[in-house]
């Protein structure tokens, strides 16, 4: 049962920096914030990056659409 917490608590943290990404992609970018800061600012995991860098990507398809 372990397991099962650990892996549903990291999908959402997954999740959740997805929808950050997607939700201030558009600001990340036109600041030209660094993802990196913004990991270390944050706390969270290094291996985290290409997850955000996913959902600022998102962010901006979704801005084309």
């Amino acid at each position: 049962m372990g397991d099962n917490f650990e892996n549903a608590k990291n999908g959402e943290t997954v999740a959740s920096i997805y929808l950050f990404g997607i939700k201030y992609g558009k600001l990340i970018k036109t600041k030209n914030y660094s993802i990196n800061d913004i990991i270390k600012i944050s706390g969270i995991n290094h291996t985290y990056f290409a997850e955000l860098n996913k959902g600022i990507k998102l962010s901006e398809y979704l801005s084309i659409k």
